[in-house]
């Protein structure tokens, strides 16, 4: 079973919440807290997806440090076909400049203990949103196969049904789309896993 949903609503709620972000981060502007100059650049990387921004505090001033190919995978999921996110695994930050990802195919089973670790180890959903802001980085084995992302798991409580995302390769580009979670894992649906050195 395959879903696609391109697009998120945000609600009145997120809607306030970012708003006062952007309320304190002019105040923080104004008290001399924040460089104006680095907050427009830092605000333009979160716009284009291009990295994690982390602060640091020199003599009271924050200043703002973009870092290239990092993965906050402990960050809420976006969620996906107006389901609920029934799992997601979280694993820190991935630095792409120091390790690497991988497919795996073998043995995957559709219930059990093994399937447990395996959801804790995989991807999830935030390396997929990661990986198609950032398409250069993608392993190129992903182009012949859906690549699927265990680490996220979303549910549709009406129909008793559990999803992940995968990822696929069309018309030069990777898109994705849902798959239902009782499909077999295999060569042609592996999972992506982070290297384990």
């Amino acid at each position: 079973m395959e879903k696609n949903e391109s697009r998120v609503k945000v609600n009145k709620y997120q809607l306030g919440e970012l708003f006062s972000k952007i309320v304190e981060v002019k105040r923080r502007i104004e008290s001399g807290a924040l460089n104006y100059e680095e907050t427009i650049e830092a605000l333009q990387y979160v716009i284009e997806n291009k990295g994690y921004i982390m602060a640091k505090t020199v003599k009271g001033v924050a200043e703002l440090k973009y870092l290239p190919n990092i993965v906050d995978l402990n960050a809420r999921p976006r969620e996906f076909g107006g389901y609920m996110i029934g799992y997601h695994n979280g694993g820190g930050i991935f630095n792409f400049n120091n390790s690497k990802l991988v497919l795996f195919s073998e043995n995957v089973p559709k219930n059990g203990f093994k399937l447990r670790k395996l959801k804790e180890m995989a991807c999830n959903g935030n390396m997929l949103d990661f990986l198609l802001n950032h398409q250069e980085l993608i392993p190129s084995a992903c182009k012949e196969v859906y690549t699927c992302f265990l680490g996220t798991v979303y549910q549709d409580l009406q129909n008793d049904e559990s999803f992940i995302r995968a990822m696929y390769y069309c018309n030069g580009r990777y898109h994705d789309s849902l798959l239902a979670l009782d499909n077999d894992f295999d060569k042609s649906l592996p999972l992506l896993m982070p290297e384990v050195k």
